[in-house]
């Protein structure tokens, strides 16, 4: 990077760093090089963009996630499901797609309020992914459906194993 600086005269970089008490910062560095006749020298500006980066991080979480249940939304399933599919046909593999819809949703809703709905919503979403592995997707697709990427199966049976256990 340095030289790099020094040949378009300035640079802007982001860097992190890990203080004494083990808090980790993002540093944007922007420096700008001077020549002279002694060989030349920097000037650097730092600043914390901790906050900054964390914020980014939210925004780019939610965009791609249910705000209730955390699980992956419609777009990011739709990715995974393009990846998988790519990943299954490359590697010569299959992969089972589940959809689910919880029977009586409505009545729950109704009944009991949408915060008991949205608890529901919200124990459903774990322990649906409790019974999947790390390299499968449950997402979240709206209302109370929800959509399940195993990928690498092995057998159909295997498909359905999953399947039997959800239920």
């Amino acid at each position: 990077r340095i030289q790099e600086i020094i040949a378009k005269g300035y640079g802007r970089f982001e860097t992190r760093h890990q203080r004494k008490d083990g808090q980790v910062l993002d540093i944007e560095i922007s420096t700008v090089y001077q020549p002279d006749k002694e060989g030349g020298y920097f000037c650097a500006f730092l600043r914390d963009i901790t906050e900054h980066k964390q914020t980014e991080s939210k925004i780019s979480f939610l965009a791609y996630h249910d705000h209730l249940t955390e699980l992956p939304n419609r777009e990011l399933f739709y990715d995974r499901l393009s990846h998988a599919i790519s990943q299954a046909r490359r590697k010569h593999e299959r992969l089972a797609l589940l959809f689910l819809d919880l029977d009586g949703f409505k009545a729950v809703n109704d009944s009991y309020g949408h915060e008991a709905g949205d608890m529901v919503l919200k124990m459903v979403a774990i322990r649906l992914q409790t019974c999947v592995r790390g390299v499968d997707t449950v997402a979240r697709m709206g209302g109370d459906e929800f959509t399940i990427i195993l990928s690498e199966v092995g057998k159909p049976a295997d498909a359905a194993n999953v399947a039997e256990k959800i239920i």
